[in-house]
């Protein structure tokens, strides 16, 4: 008896994780086309966004370099 509510409780589980990930997933997959969506009616807000990661890249790498 135990052994079988222990597999329940482990399908139950298994079932409930399956139905969060997917859920997430899809949601996952529709911020990502909305994104891709954004970025190609807004490109200039993608080039300005590409040229802060670059700089503060940059930044990043010779911050604290004495010569």
């Amino acid at each position: 008896m135990a052994s079988m509510a222990t597999t329940l409780a482990i399908a139950g589980s298994f079932a409930a994780l399956g139905l969060w990930v997917s859920r997430h997933a899809l949601a996952v997959r529709r911020a990502v086309v909305m994104g891709e969506n954004f970025a190609i009616r807004h490109p200039l807000v993608d080039v300005g966004l590409v040229a802060i990661a670059a700089l503060l890249y940059l930044f990043s790498r010779t911050a604290g370099l004495i010569q």
